[in-house]
């Protein structure tokens, strides 16, 4: 019987993170994420005691079961029976006063059953079943804790699944792994946390990536997802065999760099296609000289999207804003500056 909790290294820096910080753990399967939300939902009822309030949110109640025996798994190693679990409710009792539920919000109508209630903590897990981020932006009015409790968001998802651009447009390509950015929607400090298989100790990692590449023996690109985490597959798409997120994602730059040789701005030009019903899009392109920026070298004609103007719905990516020609340039102008 385990009588203690062995963390692997990515949990461990998990954990090392503020708790002043969102978290979003996204990366491929067997990771052990959903291990990584118990073990922070366990500090925060240690830490809090009885002002520590949890919501635990999958899209299915289905989809409770792996970790309610994670959470008694844990929960056990740590208070005994002095933790109380309702199994009717899906609510566990702390002894220390604390309170965790695990609730299900597949539609908005689920969201009433938690409005008007607080918590300091929200546990989202497999956040890319979720195909637009709406209904987990409504959880954050549910945030609230007494002075000194900082509240805070920590979701977990595998890239692939139906919510993956929104996912990988919020946290992935915002910023470099374990690096701190403000996450547009919330305005909060955000830290992306990936992980794979190959991170996890407490897994048969052989067996695990065997079976990994029987369940997508015709897709390569979902293995490619759930083996390397990898947030830049674009399966069915044209170039998705070349495309990697090691070499083709880049941090949001703020400025175009000065050629040294010239003193000029390094070639750059805007490339668009129109729509109205249809997306509309206009890329900002740059073209390297042959130089450093932003603690990298870039090979001479080195092609860089550095910013993008998509007038697309945020609820279909396939349908227009409606925008006439001139509000598109208008939007476009104002893109530029």
């Amino acid at each position: 019987m385990q009588t203690e909790l062995r963390l692997s290294d990515y949990q461990s820096r998990v954990l090392s993170l503020p708790e002043e910080v969102d978290l979003f753990l996204g990366g491929g399967r067997g990771g052990g994420k959903s291990f990584t939300l118990a073990l922070l939902a366990l500090r925060h009822v240690e830490q809090y005691g009885d002002k520590a309030r949890i919501l635990y949110i999958r899209r299915t109640y289905k989809g409770l079961a792996d970790f309610e025996l994670v959470t008694r798994q844990i929960f056990g190693m740590a208070y005994g029976t002095a933790a109380r679990y309702n199994a009717a409710d899906h609510v566990w009792r702390l002894p220390n006063g604390a309170y965790l539920e695990l609730g299900q919000m597949e539609t908005a109508g689920d969201g009433f059953k938690v409005q008007g209630r607080s918590f300091t903590l929200l546990l989202v897990d497999e956040a890319g079943q979720y195909a637009m981020p709406d209904l987990l932006d409504l959880l954050r009015s549910n945030l609230r804790g007494d002075k000194g409790i900082p509240v805070r968001v920590v979701m977990a998802a595998n890239p692939g699944g139906p919510g993956h651009h929104w996912l990988a447009r919020r946290y992935v390509f915002r910023a470099a792994p374990w690096k701190p950015f403000t996450e547009e929607s919330s305005e909060h400090m955000t830290v992306y946390c990936p992980s794979t298989y190959r991170e996890n100790p407490h897994i048969d990692q052989d067996q695990y990536a065997q079976q990994l590449r029987a369940s997508c023996s015709s897709d390569p690109e979902l293995l490619r997802a759930w083996a390397d985490g990898d947030w830049s597959v674009a399966r069915g798409a044209y170039f998705a065999a070349v495309l990697e997120e090691s070499r083709v994602a880049v941090e949001p730059w703020q400025k175009i760099p000065v050629d040294p040789w010239t003193g000029e701005l390094w070639d750059h030009w805007l490339a668009h296609d129109f729509g109205s019903t249809a997306p509309s899009v206009t890329y900002l392109f740059v073209q390297s000289p042959g130089d450093h920026h932003m603690g990298r070298f870039w090979p001479r004609d080195s092609m860089i999207v550095v910013d993008e103007l998509a007038a697309v719905r945020r609820d279909s990516l396939n349908h227009g804003l409606g925008w006439t020609a001139a509000i598109t340039g208008e939007a476009i102008v104002d893109f530029c500056k």
